[in-house]
């Protein structure tokens, strides 16, 4: 029978030591330096997984060796950090020739299953993506501890403060591991409190935090990490008012009586208010002071402003970027004066200016080199400006080609401090099928499909074959080349033949155009285009409306019920676009306007001048909301008489069609609702949107518009709009562009129309601008 002795190991486990006899305990227990025992054996009990080899040698001890207690404490710390073992026993024993050490193993089990009671806000799918345990897995009670803590970090993240997860985990060799989990109620920040804040506002303060109190419109989720940058807000924004050694020094969470509000008091420390001092410039001349002293937004006397003083630091680093100094250095010392002065020095170091060695343009599978750097505004042997690098980025984008254009740089030559570019592109499909389609009491039955491709065998060619069908039927084919002849110039031609029927008559053009372009030389973002075109135009009478078209015989004065005539005209587009996105725009504007006169000198039938101007414009306000602002004028005269102009080129609003009013049917919105078809010769039209990135190919939207169409230019009533709002969603999708649905209500409906109401509308693919 043994005695039994233990020693605290200094671990989280204990080692129990059985002895042969009580001397020999006290001996071992002393564990003094002058006692040592040879180790004759080392035996290992208990383990099943785990290889005997892996046993020794982590723990470190073999026969032959010296036994000392401070070595069986690093051994046991060693087994336990391979995750293996639940409990390590070191029983000690004589033996013939020294002592006996046997190792008795209890191994850590192997998980069979991982279950979820009492969860109801959160699913498994939640669970699965912060636990990292899975059956089959040898799993220790730290794992389970750990585990049970990233599942409250998670329900704190959800704005359950309150939730409880306890563990059950049963099982020698296999185990099932149970969390069982009460959720509690969420919380919600009802009262942000602020105390201290002797000069600042509670309400500028609590207006930098993410976190909010919670509002009828708003929901107030108190998360951990968020409120943690809330802090570092707050300091921010006292330093703004000049408190420079502001800090938040405690903060107190307290429940109502049913811990489902929370309340939220914080103490600041403001200091003392510290004022600008002087301000210095310490550069090398290259560029003029007076320049550097306008990218310093403190000024002297002025409380001092944080945020600013940061600000005017990164200033001056864009600036010397600008200039292709980016091995620049600015060191901003804040030398704190008497009587609360801050004085600035800058030091300014601006080295060499930097310059390209090469475009280096990785990721094009598809794209012609060529046209990606057509498109750049920074070339080798330029100096490396940072604007002209990121207008580059801009231009590859607006080519509508690719989902992504990442921007790099290397040292290409150490001793000059040449670079090389590196343009990595990440191409989109550009093929696209679109399709629309509606019904109106106008044209019944309506809808078009386009078929284009914007990067034709990569060279940057657009050709485009559209159809329309139903009572307006059209066929479209266009071509352009972007670089005629390697230089900016744009050049195309169209084909169509349509036909659009209406109650009165039928209306048939057939014919073509040619197209050239280049950018617009005062002007940035902006290009010219001139165009001819020559069609035949014919309108046949429908039954019963026989004496009110075509030409009149001068003999018995009666109308043919049909004409033929010949149109040619000539077009003058001047277009400014600088949107920083093609495919969802988030700020910049684009202006579109045309000038088309038919006949006079051109010859043809037809004679007349049309003239249209649209602009949108794109604001980032707050946090990712886009406002968009758009509206749309035209004028339509004729050149012998007012009055007579093409019916094709009268303004119909309504829908998504070119001349578009939603909550309103395509091209219903007309001066004379009794003769639809003859539309108006003067139109106007705004839009307000306001849109919401989901994801990144996914934004929602909210809208109003409001338009009408007048018979003449001087009965233009801008108080006479009709209204339409309702939101709507838009999806970029590949090989198709982008997918729009909108539902609008029309708020001036006619009767004709069906009175006040909603209207739905559908497109496939973009509209054209």
């Amino acid at each position: 029978m043994h005695l039994a002795a233990t020693i605290a190991l200094g671990v989280s486990r204990r080692v129990r030591i059985p002895c042969a006899a009580a001397a020999t305990a006290v001996l071992l227990c002393a564990a003094s330096p002058a006692f040592s025992q040879t180790i004759e054996e080392v035996r290992v009990l208990g383990n099943e997984k785990a290889e005997d080899s892996l046993i020794f040698q982590s723990f470190g001890m073999e026969s032959g060796d010296s036994y000392q207690v401070d070595k069986v404490r690093q051994g046991i710390r060693n087994l336990y950090r391979q995750g293996l073992f639940r409990d390590i026993q070191v029983e000690v024993e004589p033996g013939a020739e020294g002592v006996v050490v046997t190792l008795r193993i209890q191994e850590n089990p192997t998980l069979l299953r991982v279950r979820y009671d009492g969860s109801k806000k959160l699913k498994q799918d939640d669970f699965d993506e912060v636990v990292q345990l899975v059956p089959g897995q040898v799993v220790s009670l730290r794992d389970v501890e750990q585990a049970r803590r990233d599942i409250l970090d998670l329900y704190e993240e959800k704005g359950y403060l309150l939730a409880e997860v306890e563990t059950d985990f049963k099982g020698d060799r296999r185990a099932d591991l149970v969390f069982r989990v009460n959720e509690g109620k969420k919380v919600q920040v009802k009262t942000i409190r602020f105390a201290g804040n002797d000069h600042v506002e509670s309400d500028a303060l609590r207006g930098v935090m993410e976190t909010k109190e919670d509002r009828w419109y708003r929901g107030a989720d108190f998360k951990r990490d968020v409120f943690e940058e809330d802090k570092l807000a707050i300091v921010s924004r006292l330093g703004e008012a000049g408190y420079v050694d502001a800090r938040v020094v405690d903060v107190q969470k307290t429940f109502n009586d049913t811990k489902e509000e929370l309340y939220l008091d914080i103490t600041v420390e403001e200091g003392p208010e510290y004022r600008v001092g002087t301000i210095d410039l310490d550069h090398g001349g290259v560029i003029p002071e007076d320049r550097l002293r306008r990218a310093v937004l403190i000024e002297e006397g002025e409380p001092f402003n944080t945020v600013l003083f940061e600000e005017s630091t990164q200033n001056l680093y864009t600036l010397l970027h600008e200039e292709g100094y980016i091995y620049c250095s600015v060191d901003a010392v804040r030398d704190p004066g008497e009587d609360r002065i801050i004085n600035v020095d800058y030091h300014l170091l601006e080295r060499e200016p930097a310059r390209i060695n090469r475009v280096v343009i990785t990721g094009n599978t598809k794209t012609h080199e060529r046209v990606i750097r057509r498109e750049l505004r920074i070339h080798p042997g330029d100096v490396f400006r940072r604007s002209a690098v990121l207008r580059s980025q801009r231009e590859v984008f607006q080519l509508g080609f690719f989902n992504d254009i990442q921007l790099d740089s290397r040292t290409a030559d150490r001793e000059t401090g040449a670079i090389d570019l590196l343009l990595n592109v990440e191409e989109r499909t550009t093929g696209t099928a679109s399709l629309g389609a509606g019904v109106n009491s106008t044209s019944g039955l309506t809808g078009f499909l386009q078929l284009s491709q914007n990067n034709f065998l990569g060279r940057g060619q657009v050709i485009s074959m559209r159809g329309e069908f139903g009572r307006f039927r059209e066929l479209e084919l266009s071509f352009t080349e972007p670089w005629l002849f390697g230089t900016p110039t744009s050049a195309g031609f169209d084909l169509y033949d349509t036909r659009r029927r209406y109650n009165e008559f039928t209306e048939k053009r057939r014919g073509g155009g040619l197209r050239v372009g280049r950018p617009f030389p005062w002007l940035d973002y902006t290009r010219i285009t001139a165009s001819y075109s020559l069609a035949n135009y014919v309108i046949e009478a429908e039954s019963g409306f026989e004496d009110q078209i075509g030409d009149v015989d001068p003999d018995t004065g009666v109308r043919s019920g049909r004409s033929e005539d010949l149109i040619s005209s000539i077009a003058l587009v001047l277009f400014r676009n600088s949107v920083d996105s093609p495919f969802f725009p988030t700020r910049g504007s684009a202006t579109r306007l045309l000038n088309e006169i038919g006949g006079g000198p051109l010859g043809g039938d037809q004679h007349f001048d049309l003239v249209t101007l649209q602009h949108t414009a794109y604001f980032r306000t707050v946090g990712k909301f886009v406002l968009s602002l758009g509206g749309r004028v035209g004028i339509l005269q004729g050149l012998d008489s007012a009055d007579e102009v093409p019916f094709w080129k009268r303004f119909r609003l309504g829908g998504i069609s070119r001349y578009g009013l939603r909550g309103y049917e395509d091209f219903d919105v007309v001066p004379d609702e009794d003769l639809a078809s003859t539309g108006g010769r003067a139109m106007f039209s705004t839009t307000t949107e306001i849109r919401y990135p989901v994801v990144q190919a996914v934004q929602v939207l909210s809208f109003f518009d409001a338009g009408n169409t007048w018979e003449t230019p001087t009965r233009t009533d801008l108080t006479d709009l009709k209204r339409g709002a309702g939101f709507g969603i838009r999806i970029d999708v590949p090989m198709v562009g982008q997918l729009g649905f909108d539902y609008g209500y029309g708020f001036d409906r006619s009767e004709r129309q069906g009175g006040p109401g909603w209207q739905f509308h559908f497109q496939l693919g973009g509209v054209s601008f």
